[in-house]
């Protein structure tokens, strides 16, 4: 419930502040209008409006007078509203097992993260069955890849392919090749990856 009034609060407040822009996009925060009407025009109820104002008036985003027949959005609004698209914006984390027993998080199209992993011993049929994923699944992940990224793509799962197939493998080695081409991939979306990297990522 909480929820859910609070997804209406932000849409109404979004919705007062886009009319304002198309009214008199110069200063939209001098535009006053009804907010009866604006909620009837979205679909909500007298109450529902009573309700999203008084929120709002307390948090000091509108200003409201004769009534509730009057609405004016505040700099503080529109500072609210733009927080509220910061946030969505920002990556989600994705955690890539490899293994039983060992996690990565790493975070989706941000390019400055960084991000370790450590092997046990039993992770490298983990890692193979990645670069088994990651090559099956290659001409869907190249249309989010530059030409150079695809290229290092492929040099760095060969080369962690035939670095695993060693009698003793060099577990730092591993980590760093299984880092960078979790870097590369970063550039792909969230939801693509999953679907083609099925037992490694989870979100």
């Amino acid at each position: 419930m909480l929820k859910k009034q609070l997804e209406e609060k932000n849409f109404f407040l979004k919705r007062a502040y886009e009319i304002a822009c198309e009214e008199y996009p110069a200063s939209p925060l001098s535009v006053n209008m009804n907010p009866l009407e604006l909620g009837a025009s979205i679909g909500f109820d007298e109450a529902a409006v009573s309700r999203i104002m008084t929120e709002l008036v307390q948090d000091r985003y509108v200003d409201s007078g004769l009534g509730m027949k009057i609405l004016l959005i505040r700099k503080e609004g529109v500072n609210y509203l733009r927080e509220i698209e910061s946030e969505k914006n920002i990556p989600q984390p994705i955690n890539v097992y490899v293994g039983n027993n060992s996690n990565l998080q790493f975070q989706n199209n941000s390019p400055h993260s960084s991000q370790t992993i450590e092997l046990k011993n039993h992770d490298t049929e983990s890692l193979l069955k990645l670069i088994e994923e990651i090559k099956s699944g290659l001409d869907t992940i190249q249309k989010y890849l530059t030409p150079d990224e695809i290229e290092n793509l492929k040099i760095e799962t060969n080369y962690l392919e035939s670095n695993i197939k060693k009698q003793s493998p060099d577990k730092s080695l591993l980590n760093k090749v299984t880092t960078n081409i979790l870097d590369i991939l970063k550039a792909v979306p969230a939801n693509v990856i999953a679907n083609i990297i099925t037992n490694q990522i989870k979100f």
